[in-house]
């Protein structure tokens, strides 16, 4: 289920540019048969070879995607009992965290040093995580990043917080709420 969840996020973040661009393919193609301009054909080629770049590249990024899932061991059970934050999912113990290039990690829920959190694009909020490594995801809206806060403070007591006060008592069962 992770897999065709991931596979659809992608597919859905492409599918704007593939659908102009198949478009314009075809506008060109009817201007060429119209006015039997060559300068039309030409175009009517370029973006229907960069249509099949785009497609080409969509289904290398799900490979890699499915690929990365294949390491993570038991990843239904994020689906199943965990909370979805954005696009990432939390369980007790670990993390899948999804980038906003859809680069998905799993890491434990354990180890962080320090939760920035700020203001994104329209009501969510960017979460960098420092620990071992910096890692930058979304979640949907402020009451998220609240929890999320709650929920890293309670793994990670040394955990400092910064860009928003923690809500709640940190449960998987709270993250999971809205």
């Amino acid at each position: 289920m992770m897999r065709r969840y991931y596979k659809s996020v992608i597919s859905l973040k492409a599918a704007l540019r593939q659908t102009i661009n198949a478009l314009l393919v075809f506008l060109f193609a009817y201007l060429t048969f119209h006015t039997g301009t060559k300068t039309y054909w030409y175009l009517g080629v370029i973006t229907g070879i960069t249509l099949i770049i785009q497609i080409i590249l969509t289904e290398i990024k799900k490979a890699s995607t499915t690929r990365s899932l294949h390491q993570v061991k038991h990843a239904d059970q994020y689906y199943d009992e965990g909370a979805m934050l954005g696009k990432s999912f939390f369980l007790d113990d670990r993390i899948l965290l999804c980038t906003d290039k859809v680069k998905v990690k799993e890491y434990p829920s354990t180890g962080w040093t320090k939760v920035q959190i700020k203001p994104g694009k329209k009501e969510t909020m960017q979460v960098t995580l420092q620990g071992s490594e910096n890692i930058t995801f979304t979640v949907d809206n402020k009451l998220q990043a609240e929890r999320l806060a709650a929920f890293l403070k309670k793994r990670n007591k040394e955990i400092t917080i910064d860009g928003i006060a923690p809500k709640g008592n940190g449960t998987l069962q709270e993250l999971k709420s809205e």
